[in-house]
């Protein structure tokens, strides 16, 4: 059993053009304190600070509840519809639901993301962020 209410573990990748928007949901919507500005991490193809962010990303331990609000929001706006029995699928069944549904979130959304158990261990999102050829936005000396 876990000593924690955060059992989830999602890492973000949003487009420069939707930040305002989803952290201003975030601050309204989610049980979080500080949600208000969770895109705070800019990246671009090269992570070079001479050139300008084209997305930012986060990562973070959720609750179920929360977890499942983020979801519902990404369905909204990629015009999808998450399962009405969602709370009643098991871990796998939301895994399998994430996986087979991702594709079409990024492709409407331009959202990329990854939902694990937060149990230490995670998927690799350095891999996911070069895999999406993404830099983060550091100073190179």
């Amino acid at each position: 059993m876990s000593s924690t209410q955060h059992i989830r573990r999602l890492y973000l990748i949003c487009p420069e053009a939707r930040v305002a928007a989803f952290n201003t949901w975030a601050a309204s919507n989610l049980q979080e304190p500080g949600t208000g500005n969770w895109l705070s991490v800019g990246l671009n193809p090269t992570g070079d600070t001479a050139l300008p962010v084209t997305h930012r990303h986060f990562c973070a331990a959720l609750t179920e509840e929360d977890l499942k609000r983020i979801l519902i929001r990404l369905c909204v706006l990629a015009a999808l519809t998450q399962p009405s029995n969602w709370d009643s699928l098991s871990a796998v069944q939301k895994a399998q639901w994430i996986a087979d549904n991702r594709p079409l979130i990024k492709a409407v959304t331009g959202v990329w993301f990854s939902v694990s158990a937060n149990d230490g261990n995670w998927d690799n999102f350095n891999a996911i962020r070069i895999a999406e050829g993404l830099a983060r936005r550091e100073s190179i000396i």
